[in-house]
């Protein structure tokens, strides 16, 4: 009896080590995860500049000249994030290499990167909706012209009447109640052989943005305003609604965002 006791007792125990083992290893996640909520709470909280930093600006000299412009500037502020310089400078990148045209309408421009990234020579014309910013980008880029419009509103007649080689709609689409309406009236703009070029985050990428977001690493704002993301087979069937097809098409930024060349059908 003597003998078989000590085995029967070891049996016993051996679960109830499990279980404390258990037990302390989740106690020590418990206490490893609060300091790395701690961390990420911090960074939520930091303080995020009124634009984005671009990093390609052409000189010191014009960097400077665009903070000093952001600082004195009381129009509306826009909440960036950490990292929200390297979204729009990819962005801006991959639309200006598409542009090979003499002309472009940059719809929904903003603060008009593209109208850095193309060449001097191609015309170049901005449409923003809020006057503030208009106002900005036409003291950035003096050079350049730009025009007040709610795109999915009246477009000002001096654009209606012309014709464009591209027209660009970069993080546009995304945030349209009714993007083949808008899509439409950039394919009545086109010249002939003409392209609209779109960019738009890939839908494997809601989630992480709304994450970055609430941490500060992605704006906040851009994401509250999401109405809808498009994958391949979105896009091409907001190109057929409107008149267009898709010829072309890539994801960059790790596959999280998307460039679609569109032509007349």
């Amino acid at each position: 009896m003597s003998l078989i006791e000590p085995e029967s007792s070891m049996v016993a125990e051996e679960p109830a080590r499990r279980s404390l083992g258990r037990f302390s290893l989740r106690r020590g996640l418990q206490r490893l995860s609060s300091p790395v909520r701690g961390l990420l709470r911090g960074l939520s909280r930091l303080p995020r500049p009124p634009l984005p930093s671009l990093p390609r600006l052409p000189s010191p000299r014009a960097y400077r000249r665009r903070e000093n412009l952001a600082e004195s500037w009381d129009g509306p502020q826009a909440e960036y994030g950490l990292l929200s310089g390297w979204l729009i400078d990819a962005r801006t990148r991959a639309v200006a290499s598409s542009v090979t045209g003499a002309s472009v309408l940059d719809a929904g421009c903003n603060i008009a990167d593209l109208a850095r990234a193309v060449p001097p020579n191609v015309d170049y014309v901005g449409l923003e909706v809020v006057p503030e910013i208009v106002d900005l980008a036409r003291r950035l880029h003096p050079d350049r012209r730009f025009e007040i419009c709610d795109l999915e509103g009246d477009w000002p007649e001096t654009i209606l009447e012309r014709r464009f080689d591209h027209v660009a709609l970069l993080a546009v689409v995304e945030h349209l109640r009714d993007p083949v309406a808008v899509l439409d009236q950039a394919r009545a703009l086109l010249a002939p052989a003409g392209t609209v070029i779109v960019t738009t985050p890939h839908p494997s990428a809601r989630k992480l943005h709304a994450f970055g977001a609430r941490l500060g690493l992605f704006s906040r704002d851009a994401d509250d305003e999401h109405e809808a993301f498009f994958n391949r087979a979105g896009l091409a069937g907001l190109a057929r609604g409107a008149g267009l097809k898709l010829v072309d098409y890539r994801r960059f930024q790790l596959g999280m965002n998307q460039l679609a060349i569109l032509i007349r059908d």
